[in-house]
């Protein structure tokens, strides 16, 4: 089963393009990992100190086996430009949203109007 993770970075202010470069470099090696559908390095469009690494993998097998690829070392060697604790969570692709169906009681499909007129959905 496929699987998403979402990977969260806030940097300390003096140090943005430091985690930036760094975050650019990770996503590199992800994205050649064995399994890996997709990898997209994302910037908060409010806050440019926050990062988001959105992961796709063919499953949580995939994931975990690619998880060691970046060594601690380096890892460790970055933590000083984090404001605050990266998190990162993994989130099944088991309820996949399927337009009109109800699923846990919320509609999972709703068609969105863009500014433009042009219909999304």
């Amino acid at each position: 089963m496929a699987v998403t993770r979402l990977n969260y970075f806030a940097a300390k202010a003096e140090q943005r393009e430091a985690l930036a470069r760094f975050l650019f470099d990770e996503i590199q090696v992800v994205i050649n990992a064995e399994g890996c559908l997709s990898c997209r390095l994302l910037c908060d469009y409010a806050n440019p100190l926050e990062f988001v690494i959105l992961e796709s993998w063919e499953s949580v097998e995939a994931h975990q086996k690619a998880a060691g690829m970046i060594p601690k070392e380096q890892i460790m060697s970055v933590m000083q430009y984090f404001g605050e604790a990266a998190q990162g969570r993994l989130f099944s692709g088991k309820n996949e949203l399927k337009k009109g169906r109800r699923i846990a009681g919320f509609w999972n499909y709703f068609p969105v109007r863009m500014r433009s007129g042009h219909h999304a959905g």
